[in-house]
């Protein structure tokens, strides 16, 4: 009697595989949507960091904080056009009221990239990115 030889896998072998795959697929990605989400509000804070630094060069040279024009338009503020939100995408920005720039959490749409108040009250500025995101309005609020 000759022994069979057996070539390959049989079909509960694969299903138990593909069944295993599908469980780490499972609990890996929600770990991985919040990696995203860290990544955009990194940049965010990068971005606004960098307005910051402009706007504070625009205040020493004309003494007065910008307009949400003359953050928007490029090479009054900024070198070049003003950045994308990371969370939607847009680079327009939207005046805010004094009343939207500090209460909490701070009105958003998706109409927009970014929300500025300059400040014409004497309250200090404050730019923010449009977004919805659970941990956003946190921690990517530039006050500057």
């Amino acid at each position: 009697m000759q022994k069979l030889s057996r070539n390959g896998f049989t079909l509960l072998e694969i299903l138990v595989v593909i069944g295993a795959i599908a469980i780490i697929v499972t609990m890996a990605t929600p770990l991985f949507n919040r990696y995203i989400e860290r990544s955009k509000e990194a940049a965010t804070l990068n971005i606004l960091g960098n307005v910051r630094t402009a706007i504070a060069q625009y205040r020493a040279t004309f003494n007065t904080n910008p307009s949400h024009t003359e953050l928007a338009t490029t090479n009054i503020v900024l070198e070049h056009s003003f950045p994308k939100n990371p969370f939607n995408h847009l680079n327009t920005i939207e005046p805010a009221t004094e009343a939207e720039a500090y209460h909490q959490p701070r009105v958003t749409n998706n109409l927009t990239g970014w929300r500025y108040y300059n400040g014409d009250s004497g309250q200090p500025p404050v730019l923010y990115a449009n977004s919805a995101a659970d941990t956003f309005d946190q921690n990517c609020v530039c006050d500057l």
